[in-house]
């Protein structure tokens, strides 16, 4: 055990209570779960949010998100070693990131809580989303958190056909 490996699994413990899975993967217009991260710095709380998943989705190569919702100055990132894609569209809907495998074998859409939401309504969200069972959307969710920025965007706007279907 190195000195540094007590630090890390503090760190996992404490953002775990952050996130929030269903125990098996969803059809493509319903969350995999919900996260609600600390900060809007989403490098920072993605390196956070990787160990957190364990092996749901491996060697993640990819996260999409609503570039509105983040303060992501970089494109890319590294974790653990392996390069990672920053891919932030305006279209893409508010409150939601797809974390995709390298070479999109595999994928999980998650619900965004943003890091101002009160403890109470985030909790409930956590649940919501992640009981198995339930087939709550994006759009379900966001009602509890108010107007959506999201912007209407075109289908073919859309990269690598990763435009989650909506309601």
């Amino acid at each position: 055990m190195t000195p540094s490996t007590p630090a890390r699994t503090d760190v996992v413990e404490r953002v775990s209570g952050r996130v929030a899975l269903k125990s098996r993967p969803t059809p493509s217009d319903q969350v995999d779960g919900a996260w609600w991260p600390s900060s809007r710095d989403l490098a920072a709380e993605v390196d956070l949010l990787l160990p957190a998943l364990g092996d749901r989705v491996i060697a993640v190569g990819r996260v999409v998100f609503h570039a509105d919702d983040w303060n992501c100055p970089h494109a890319r990132m590294q974790h653990a070693g392996t390069v990672i894609r920053l891919d932030g569209y305006r279209f893409w809907p508010s409150h939601l990131v797809k974390i995709r495998a390298v070479k999109d074998t595999d994928a999980m859409t998650m619900m965004v809580i943003p890091p101002e939401t009160a403890a109470d309504i985030a909790a409930d969200i956590l649940e919501q989303c992640s009981a198995d069972g339930s087939v709550v959307t994006v759009d379900d969710m966001t009602a509890l958190l108010g107007p959506s920025r999201t912007e209407p965007g075109r289908a073919d706007d859309a990269p690598d056909g990763d435009r989650p279907q909506r309601r």
